[in-house]
């Protein structure tokens, strides 16, 4: 396994990995200038942490299996990200300043994450020394580059690496100064979502549950995907940039199990603002990567971050049904019908003679639990029951502009009272 240590300039693993990488710049949706700025110094700072070593003995377990790994769960997390709010209790302009940021710190997160995974699976030495991102001064590249003898181990029997410690190495991952002119209740969501969990238990803040389900989704494709070869060794296995944009649209409907899926959305035609890229020369500027992958140039369009700024999307009027609502719900009713996938979802309601059925597991959209919701709705006493099959919620009919929109809502009303 002596291969496993060889130092990878991250020029050479970017260049390699064009396409995967411009698949990522399509699911971030950001221009040339941000994702330059933004994107390209992370999955710099990653591949100097993960070199070509693979990520587990079960899992992406060929040399550079963590670098393949980490490139397809940032995309994933990329789409996923597009299915939450990040933010529900604020208002309609916070949000649409904040949420762009909440999306790239999924990516963030996703590939801190993956390092934290690495440092407690692999452990990598030389004459007696141990690397580990942790107490080295350098990154993995540069301590393999001066130790040509280093060799590779899986660590065994060892504690799982607490929450804090991947907190600490997720500090030491992400360039200096990178967040600066982020806001710092979306940095502080990352090192809390760095730690990744066997599955989300609803408790977390809405970027470790981006991470948490782009990783989970990854690792039982992966699995899915060895189960169906007789006797693949680890090694036999890649994930395609064609996997993973099917995997990630299946991420997107698997938010919500039972929802319809959608096929990938194309980048956006305005991308959304953020912050703005560290100035060339700062500690956080991305060093030029010989023959990188060529991104397009941005449009007079996205002179200013403010020009990049999507529309504000408002939220309704406070309905004369939610007056006791809370914020939340109202955010929640708001962000259902500015969805993406709307229409198809909205397939998903009937109306019965009682009221407006709705799917439960539609309820826990928008990055608030499907449980807060249901409470929210009883205590505004809008839930008259749950369905017969236990599968939806019977609301009040006074909902149904709030579900279908004026004009189809009327007549839902209509229809229950005919």
């Amino acid at each position: 396994m002596d291969r496993l240590t060889a130092p990878i300039a991250a020029a050479q693993l970017i260049v390699e990995s064009a396409e995967q990488i411009e698949s990522i710049k399509t699911a971030a949706g950001l221009t040339a200038a941000q994702f330059n700025g933004l994107c390209m110094p992370l999955l710099s700072a990653y591949a100097n942490s993960v070199q070509g070593l693979p990520l587990s003995a079960t899992a992406f377990a060929a040399v550079r299996g963590a670098w393949d790994f980490g490139l397809v769960a940032a995309k994933v997390a990329l789409s996923y990200a597009e299915t939450v709010i990040f933010f529900p209790e604020l208002g309609a302009e916070e949000r649409r300043r904040l949420e762009p940021q909440c999306k790239y710190m999924g990516f963030a997160a996703t590939l801190a994450a993956s390092v934290a995974m690495v440092a407690a699976a692999a452990r990598v030495t030389c004459a007696g020394e141990q690397y580990h991102p942790l107490t080295a001064c350098t990154s993995l590249a540069g301590w393999l580059k001066d130790r040509a003898d280093a060799s590779f181990n899986w660590r065994s029997g060892e504690a799982p690496l607490s929450a804090p410690a991947c907190a600490a190495i997720a500090a030491r991952f992400i360039p200096v100064g990178l967040f600066e002119s982020f806001d710092p209740r979306v940095v502080l969501m990352l090192y809390d979502a760095v730690a990744v969990k066997t599955a989300p238990n609803g408790l977390e803040n809405p970027v470790a549950r981006v991470v948490c389900a782009s990783i989970q989704a990854v690792m039982a494709h992966y699995a899915a995907k060895q189960a169906a070869l007789f006797q693949a060794p680890p090694h036999a296995l890649h994930i395609s940039v064609a996997e993973a944009a099917a995997l990630a649209s299946r991420a997107v409907a698997g938010a919500q199990p039972g929802m319809p899926a959608s096929p990938p959305a194309a980048a956006p035609a305005v991308p959304p603002a953020l912050p703005p890229q560290p100035a060339a020369g700062s500690p956080a500027a991305p060093a030029p990567v010989p023959d990188a992958p060529r991104a397009a140039a941005p449009g007079p369009a996205a002179a200013t971050d403010e020009a990049l700024a999507p529309p504000p999307a408002a939220l309704p009027q406070r309905h004369e049904s939610l007056h006791a609502a809370d914020t939340i719900l109202v955010a929640w009713f708001a962000a259902l019908r500015q969805h993406a996938r709307y229409p198809a979802l909205r397939e998903h309601l009937s109306v019965s003679e009682e009221g407006i059925e709705v799917p439960i597991n539609m309820l826990g959209m928008f990055g608030t639990s499907g449980a807060a919701v249901r409470k929210m709705m009883e205590d505004a006493q809008l839930v008259i029951r749950r369905s017969d099959d236990a599968r939806s919620l019977i609301v009040n009919a006074s909902l149904s502009t709030l579900f279908f929109g004026d004009s189809a809502g009327a007549a839902a009303q209509h229809s229950l009272h005919s």
